[in-house]
């Protein structure tokens, strides 16, 4: 009992700290858009000379724009305890039902990028651990540091340029063909769109698995042994 209070009490603060962090986010990220001088009806309308003011008005009083910032604000985060995120204004959706349908395909690929990034970085961690010194150690090593540097951003680039644009194995983007119902499309055609995301996502990361595992392996092996 008196080692689970302990846990008990490190893990309130922990869930306070995270609480407290994300309503400060959301109120920063709130009060940025606000004080954009981007105005809300004139992104929003394609062409904002053929709306009256008459228009702008009922808009702006159907949007909630018509409150004050602070009410904006917690009628916002109102909504959002209780499960309604809003609708699009792009895609004419619940917002909601978009993040379920983005996350069906990013979890896959986040966690593939994840097994893959783990299980490469800590075998190259161990083979560099192992041969400490020689060649493979360096060579592992550079290409380690190489990609710990390396934005994400430009890796993605650059993979795309030699295996999509030179190569033509794998498509550019999306996460199916364009102008094909996703339904339709077959597990092929899915996967190969699936690979080029997901090496990228990977490759980065098995640079610091393999450096923090050669680490701790080279740790253990000048560890004594009673």
């Amino acid at each position: 009992m008196e080692r689970i209070i302990p846990i008990l009490h490190k893990t309130l603060v922990l869930f306070l700290r995270m609480v407290l962090l994300l309503i400060g986010l959301s109120a920063l990220t709130f009060g940025l858009i606000h004080l954009s001088p981007l105005d809300s009806i004139t992104a929003y309308v394609s062409n904002a000379a053929d709306i009256t003011p008459e228009q702008v008005k009922k808009l702006r009083i159907y949007w909630g724009l018509d409150k004050s910032p602070v009410e904006q604000y917690f009628s916002w985060a109102s909504s959002m305890l209780h499960g309604d995120f809003g609708t699009s204004k792009l895609f004419r959706r619940p917002v909601i039902d978009i993040i379920k349908n983005r996350f069906t395909v990013s979890f896959p690929l986040m966690g593939t990028a994840w097994v893959l990034s783990a299980v490469i970085g800590y075998c190259l961690g161990v083979v560099a651990a192992m041969n400490r010194g020689r060649l493979i150690d360096r060579i592992i090593k550079w290409y380690s540091y190489t990609q710990v540097s390396t934005p994400i951003f430009w890796m993605g680039l650059l993979l795309m340029i030699i295996f999509s644009l030179w190569l033509g194995w794998f498509p550019i983007g999306l996460a199916a063909p364009a102008g094909i119902m996703y339904a339709d499309v077959s597990f092929a055609e899915r996967l190969r769109h699936f690979v080029l995301p997901a090496a990228t996502l990977s490759v980065l990361r098995i640079a610091s698995v393999a450096l923090h595992t050669r680490e701790k392996m080279i740790d253990i092996l000048n560890t004594e042994f009673s």
